[in-house]
């Protein structure tokens, strides 16, 4: 059982206030052999946030709000409590193009099985942007960057911490015709940051091109390849991070009201950390800095008014994933780590003035096990509460 309240308030255009609050409880009685296990969780949430330009004619820009949440766990005879209020104070300053500052402030306060510990936490940064620059076609741009945070915790920990980046970008694009274009772009970046455990500094680069065409006014396609390589050093080791991925996608517009679209992303990353355990899965040893590849397609279609009826719009998504894993066990052998799930998703709105009937159905098979589920909904939308309308 759930319960949810949404609200909203443009105030003015230069501040704007969001509610939420839920309440939800969920029960479960379970027979395991001959004896019987009862689970609840009981969880109210209520939060509320606020966005605000005091000055109209100042580019300062405040938010903040707060939140409250109690969680209620038991399991048979035995209840736990979670409690956690917090609230927070943000603000951003534009001097000009290329030059912002921000600052925030938090506190939080959790409570359980009778201890609370109260965690607070304040940080200030300042960024700059340059001016891009035009080199025989290429757009050079460049930017740097610092701040200081600091955490305190009625534990007794105390933390100061400093961090300062710079990078760079490269880009260009290339107008191969009037229905295509081809994007290139490269950039480095590098961070080094100060904690109470020790300093770290990170190098990264990334290289990427994509390239997107029209075929006629109903289909368009675009495929894209990016490579990121980063490396670190500090209290934890020399460590490295490498990804390449491909992806590819295309739309066709079947009719004003009907579109088709196919997805696809083949994915490759390998993390090298030096300081790092073995995992052991049932018995063998496995070697976690291994490369792990992951693909996945997906096929959707939507349709608006089907059968010529109005306010009823369907869609539709066929996804299918997959990944490999080459893991090293220890002693020169090895396996291959084989994941996939196929899942259908289907959705079917009716609007009949304020109520909105859903129907949802879903389809899941992971690794053999399948699943399905049906669910069906009615809501009301209220608003204008102030001008008569609702």
């Amino acid at each position: 059982m759930s319960f949810n309240v949404n609200h909203g308030w443009n105030v003015h255009e230069d501040l704007s206030i969001s509610n939420l609050f839920t309440f939800a409880r969920t029960r479960a009685n379970m027979y395991q052999g001959n004896a019987l296990t009862q689970n609840a969780a009981t969880v109210l949430l209520g939060s509320s946030s606020f966005t605000w330009r005091p000055i109209e004619d100042l580019p300062l820009t405040l938010t903040g709000g707060g939140n409250f949440s109690r969680t209620q766990t038991s399991n048979n005879n035995t209840t736990n409590d979670l409690n956690n209020l917090s609230g927070f104070v943000a603000t951003n300053y534009r001097f000009n193009n290329n030059l912002s500052a921000s600052g925030n402030v938090s506190i939080t306060s959790i409570q359980t099985a009778g201890t609370r510990t109260v965690t607070n936490l304040q940080n200030g940064s300042v960024s700059y942007a340059g001016d891009p620059l035009t080199i025989s076609g290429w757009i050079y741009g460049w930017g740097t960057g610092g701040g200081v945070s600091r955490s305190a915790s009625s534990n007794g920990g105390n933390e100061i911490g400093t961090n300062v980046s710079a990078n760079h970008t490269l880009a260009r694009s290339f107008i191969l015709s009037e229905m295509a274009s081809l994007n290139l772009t490269a950039g480095q970046n590098l961070t080094r940051t100060t904690a109470a455990l020790g300093p770290t500094t990170s190098f990264g680069n990334n290289v990427g091109a994509a390239f997107r065409a029209a075929y006629g006014e109903k289909l368009t396609a675009n495929l894209s390849a990016n490579v990121i390589v980063t490396a670190s050093d500090g209290v934890g080791g020399r460590n490295q991070f490498k990804s390449a991925n491909l992806m590819g996608g295309a739309a066709y517009q079947i009719s004003s009201r009907a579109s088709v679209t196919a997805n696809s992303n083949l994915s490759w990353t390998q993390s090298v950390i030096t300081n790092t355990t073995n995992q052991i899965l049932n018995g063998v040893t496995i070697n976690s800095n291994d490369p792990v590849m992951a693909g996945s397609f997906s096929l959707g279609y939507t349709h608006q008014s089907p059968f010529s009826i109005r306010n009823l719009n369907y869609s539709g998504y066929l996804s299918r994933q997959q990944s490999f894993s080459n893991q090293n066990v220890a002693g020169g052998t090895g396996f291959t780590s084989d994941n996939g799930s196929t899942s259908l998703q289907q959705l079917v709105d009716y609007r009949l003035g304020r109520l909105v009937f859903r129907l949802s159905h879903s389809w899941i098979d992971q690794s053999g096990r399948k699943s399905a589920s049906l669910f069906g909904s009615v809501t009301r939308e209220f608003d204008g509460f102030f001008d008569g309308r609702w």
